[in-house]
This record gives C-alpha cells, sequence and structure tokens, in this order.
C-alpha cells in the first residue's frame, strides 16, 4: 500500500520535524503569493493512540467527522504500522 507521498515526512529514515514545517510554510507561502486561500489543520492524536482501539478510533473518524479516502487510508496506515518511541541518552520509552 502507497499511502505516503513523497515529501511526507512520517515514519521515514532520516525525516525531520523542521523539514516537515519548513515544506509546509513553503506551499502556504506560494499558494497566498498566488492569491489563494490556505488553511492548515493539526490533529494532536498522541493520547488517542494510548487509550482507544484502534478500530473505535478509525470508525468515530469516518462517522463523526466525515473522513473517507486517502485520510483515512493514512490514518488507519498509521495506526498501525508507525511506532513512536522517545530517547533519552540510553533510555527509550
Amino acid at each position: 500500500m502507497h499511502l505516503l507521498l513523497p515529501l511526507q515526512s512520517a515514519c521515514r529514515t532520516g525525516n525531520f520535524m523542521e523539514m516537515a514545517v519548513i515544506e509546509v510554510l513553503s506551499d502556504i507561502l506560494v499558494a497566498l503569493d498566488r492569491g489563494d486561500l490556505a488553511a492548515l489543520t493539526l490533529l494532536d492524536l498522541s493520547v488517542a493512540f494510548d487509550a482507544v482501539d484502534h478500530a473505535t478510533m478509525i470508525r468515530r473518524l469516518q462517522v463523526s467527522y466525515g473522513i473517507h479516502g486517502r485520510v483515512l487510508d493514512w490514518c488507519t496506515l498509521h495506526l498501525s504500522d508507525c511506532w513512536v518511541y522517545v530517547r533519552s541518552e540510553k533510555t527509550r520509552s
């Protein structure tokens, strides 16, 4: 399944948050320069990963928030295949 765009930063080795922020800012500035409207929506699901059954959360995204298609596919992939941890010196969460 090829859900991640070539510039998608999440869950890829060698991609850093700074580059993702620069790319988003660049896209917004280009849109504004063209006279287009630009909007950025941020969704923090970090607490939900541990607290809610993933199948329930995916269904809620569909039914309650109308999320479908590629965005829903990305959320499903992220919930099933992506591992996130924090490392501090020699300790990992």
